[in-house]
């Protein structure tokens, strides 16, 4: 990375280990750091969370989904509840969606356990709702969940709230919550800038071994802001099209024809989806809308989780949308299918080869219909 890129980053710690790393520079991963640029200038302010106060809380992160809201919630709250503690506390920070605790507020009313629901959210040292926007969807818990604010401000319990827009522009949700959020410190999280793009490109072309020229790199860093996950859907774009033709000479990869294949984001998500399931309703000689059903056969539960483990590796989709298309499942029951499949995907070597075909069906199949959307796109 250049000297005019590496002065125009700073980085926030996605891990809680690594807020006591040394500042100097070494080389920071995806995985553990959080790249900031012009783009988030305001974030700067979380590289010292010692002078937060109590008044600046509840802190809302707010902006547009793929710009990394969550994981760096989740990391700020691990940070407060270490230093609203004497020392580290395993599991001393609370993180949960608007919807679990919905669903968790719910089955407490239905087992009259309510007090005993809200103990022990109240016990941890910070708290971390992600997705606040959803709970519009529960009418019922929005009186209930401006209380809990009101209780984590009493014990001046950190909390952090992650959403689509600043708190008094949030459909749907009630002015009791957003005056209380709003009461507190909001701070916006931008998709990343030209600087932060660089680094996280130039890392992702790493992490999968592949050697492309600093162009390419400035092709996509120069694009629209994109995403993260989007940039990641490009390079694994870029490496399957490679699986996909030996032949093909790396020079000749279009960041911007890449790019415009992938204009309408939903769209791309439903058809990435569309074709994983396709290929592994056919491998099973069922249909694919078994794969969608809650249908418990051991059979349509094994499709369904190789189909769910093939998205999330080869299109690099979050496990909230993969979720949602197969039958609003939520994200830990995604994260469990995933986890389930990988574990035999490296222990059974017959297993592995079953998901190996199934995954060049899937580059295959995904290389088609590329090529016949450059038919009708011309800009691909």
């Amino acid at each position: 990375m250049s000297s005019i890129a590496s002065k125009n980053l700073f980085f926030l710690p996605l891990k809680a280990a690594s807020w006591d790393c040394p500042t100097d520079n070494f080389e920071r991963s995806l995985d553990v750091w959080f790249f900031g640029d012009q783009a988030n200038e305001s974030l700067q302010l979380f590289l010292d969370l010692e002078r937060f106060e109590p008044a600046f809380f509840p802190l809302v992160l707010y902006g547009p989904s793929g710009a990394g809201k969550t994981s760096l919630a989740i990391s700020l709250g691990e940070r407060f509840a270490k230093l609203r503690g004497d020392e580290a506390v395993s599991g001393a920070c609370c993180h949960l969606s608007s919807i679990d605790f919905a669903r968790g507020l719910a089955e407490a009313i239905h087992t009259k356990s309510v007090d005993g629901f809200f103990e022990k959210l109240l016990s941890y040292q910070a708290v971390v709702i992600d997705k606040l926007d959803a709970l519009a969807q529960y009418p019922n818990a929005l009186i209930d969940f401006c209380s809990f604010l009101d209780r984590l401000s009493e014990l001046r319990i950190p909390c952090v709230v992650t959403c689509s827009a600043t708190p008094e522009h949030l459909p749907g949700i009630s002015d009791g919550i957003s005056s209380r959020l709003a009461a507190g410190l909001s701070v916006p999280v931008r998709l990343p800038g030209f600087y932060a793009r660089c680094e996280i490109v130039r890392q992702l072309f790493l992490k999968h071994s592949l050697v492309v020229k600093p162009s390419e790199i400035e092709a996509l860093a120069h694009s629209s802001p994109l995403s993260f996950s989007l940039l990641q859907r490009l390079v694994v774009e870029f490496k399957n099209t490679l699986a996909a033709s030996s032949k093909l000479d790396p020079a000749a990869f279009s960041a911007e024809k890449s790019i415009a294949c992938y204009q309408d984001d939903e769209l791309s998500n439903a058809e990435h989806l569309d074709l994983t399931v396709k290929v592994v309703a056919e491998h099973f000689d069922i249909l694919p809308s078994m794969l969608l059903s809650p249908s418990r056969k051991h059979t349509t539960v094994l499709a369904r989780s190789i189909a769910i483990y093939l998205s999330r590796r080869l299109f690099s989709l979050n496990y909230s949308l993969i979720g949602q298309y197969f039958g609003g499942r939520d994200h830990s029951t995604i994260l469990h299918s995933y986890r389930k499949i990988g574990n035999l995907y490296r222990s059974d070597s017959a297993f592995q080869q079953i998901v190996d075909s199934l995954w060049s069906k899937c580059v295959l199949l995904r290389s088609q219909q590329s090529s016949r959307r450059e038919g009708t796109l011309k800009t691909c």
